[in-house]
């Protein structure tokens, strides 16, 4: 019996184990299914209500004459592909049945609807991988010109839909066709960057709550007074409409693409019931309603994109002193204004030849034994100073500061012809700094310090890493790693300073009066290093005159 349930329970234990593996792939479907069903639904239940919402807040004004529906059906369709569509055209499809819309011709609208989601999705995809985060200028030319463009399909189809009905005569026809095209354009310009780079600004509008608020509440204001104010009133005769324009500017350049989606709408809302109740600017002596409603929807529009215009261009300027401040970090103020004169679009992202310097203070983790934390960060403070201004006056960019440690580069962001020589020179004066630091630390009865350098010279690729919270600039490859390994076999040989055949060739053939600068260098024959298949030639120095090896 024992024997039989052993096999029965390897028998179950075996069906077990294999009937998973089987059934992963069918769960794996049923799971990617369910997901695009959640999907679907949240995309109708979201488009039903929003074209709900804006038909009951424009209930008196056939047709609205602005669709923010039809910027959330681009961003849906920009998130979730075309899968999206489906969600888009059942929402739509109800919307139609709901407003009365049920012959075959209001497919059409739903046609439309969703063939104007995907073309402008498709077309402003092509722009950047983070619409409005990542080079905001060029997607906004993108995102302007998919707008105009594919609501020109949905507006043709629309109008098309009610010539088939005979709720239009060719007379109106342009009037209703550019009504169309207008709603359409003006909710994908403001609802689409409003969604998009929400997330990004919320942090911003909380840490302005007061300004945000005071500010919304003056567009508002401001907004019904400009519209709700008695058509021959006397502030119409100042063109009243553009007295927004300034907050505008502000909502674009304080607020963000956010804040200027926010206060479009804003405006839109109160100016279209103005109209409809024949106040405001517009409102005066209305005789064709669509051609006047029109007038409005152009003025919106234009209104609009200005201020997403001087939005993006906030963004992008911040971006520019950001990478700005990026670079201060690494090089001299006066390279980075010539970096900026060359209009370097890749900050230091490249692939070159290139002299890498490493500086390490030798025995530092025995030096700070008996020194307070406070008292160890200031030394390396102190130390850090003067090595960064070495670096600087010697043409070389900072790379990293690890601990005690140090790493410049010199011809990563100008291709020099004295790279290899700028680098030796910033060591030599390195040591030469480090022995009067050492002589005002033995003055004050502290412990003199040591310095081990090494460097290398060749191909190396070298850029920005990490994420979009912090970036370092770093460099790859062979050179950066010899020049690690050189620094730490000063203590060998007591050198302070260890270099490659390859720096000694390069300064050489750089043929000019710096070649003094290897005098003094000893060759310490050929040393396998960590890492390294071959054997390299190196050459020591040392500010005493011995080199031990």
């Amino acid at each position: 019996m024992n024997a039989r349930l052993g096999k029965s329970q390897i028998a179950g234990q075996m069906i077990i184990g294999r009937s998973p593996a089987k059934n992963r792939p069918q769960e794996s479907k049923m799971s990617d299914w369910r997901r695009k069903a959640i999907a679907t639904t949240a995309i109708s239940f979201s488009y039903l209500t929003v074209a709900l919402l804006f038909k009951f807040i424009f209930y008196q004004i056939e047709p609205t004459p602005i669709l923010p529906v039809a910027g959330l059906a681009v961003i849906a369709v920009w998130r979730y592909g075309v899968s999206a569509l489906v969600g888009i055209a059942i929402g739509d499809v109800i919307f139609n049945i709901l407003q009365g819309v049920r012959d075959p011709a209001g497919l059409l609208l739903t046609v439309g609807a969703t063939a104007q989601a995907f073309l402008a999705a498709w077309w402003w995809r092509r722009s950047s991988g983070q619409p409005f985060i990542d080079r905001p200028r060029d997607t906004l030319g993108w995102f302007v010109l998919a707008t105009l463009i594919s609501t020109l399909l949905n507006s043709l189809l629309s109008t098309g839909v009610e010539v088939l009905r005979g709720e239009t005569n060719q007379i109106a026809l342009v009037n209703h066709w550019l009504y169309a095209w207008m709603a359409n354009g003006l909710g994908i310009l403001t609802v689409t960057p409003l969604l998009v780079t929400f997330r990004q600004a919320l942090p911003m509008f909380r840490a302005q709550i007061y300004e945000v608020s005071l500010g919304l509440f003056s567009i508002f204001s401001a907004s019904w007074l400009v519209f709700m104010s008695d058509a021959n009133a006397p502030i119409h005769r100042y063109t009243s409409a553009y007295f927004l324009f300034p907050l505008m500017i502000w909502a674009g350049l304080r607020l963000g693409l956010p804040g200027a989606g926010v206060s479009s709408l804003l405006i839109a809302s109160i100016a279209f019931w103005g109209t409809k109740l024949g106040l405001g600017p517009f409102g005066a002596g209305i005789q064709d309603f669509n051609s006047t409603m029109v007038s409005v929807q152009f003025f919106l529009t234009a209104q609009t994109i200005a201020a997403l215009i001087l939005a993006t261009a906030e963004i992008q300027m911040r971006f520019v002193e950001k990478q700005r401040s990026n670079l201060v970090r690494y090089l001299h103020p006066s390279l980075v204004d010539r970096l900026d004169e060359r209009d370097t679009t890749n900050g230091l992202d490249r692939r070159q030849r290139v002299a890498v310097l490493f500086a390490d203070i030798i025995g530092f983790a025995t030096i700070i034994e008996t020194m307070t934390p406070e008292a160890t960060i200031a030394l390396l403070r102190e130390l850090h100073e003067f090595m960064e201004s070495i670096v600087f006056r010697s043409g070389g960019i900072l790379g990293q500061y690890l601990g005690e440690s140090v790493m410049a580069v010199f011809g990563a962001a100008e291709v020099g012809s004295t790279n290899a020589t700028n680098a030796v020179a910033c060591a030599r004066n390195l040591v030469r700094e480090v022995s009067v630091f050492n002589a005002k630390r033995v003055v004050a009865g502290k412990e003199p310090i040591l310095m081990g350098i090494g460097i290398d010279y060749g191909i190396a690729a070298m850029g920005d890493i990490g994420g979009q919270r912090q970036m370092a600039f770093t460099v790859a490859g062979k050179v950066p790693k010899i020049a690690t390994r050189l620094k730490d076999l000063c203590p060998q040989f007591q050198a302070d300073i260890i270099i490659t055949k390859a720096v000694q060739e390069a300064i050489r053939a750089e043929g000019n009066a710096e070649k003094a600068l290897l005098d003094d260098f000893i060759p310490i024959g050929e040393h396998q290093l960590l890492g390294l298949s071959q054997p390299i030639r190196l050459l020591a120095y040392s500010q005493s005159g011995l080199v031990v090896f």
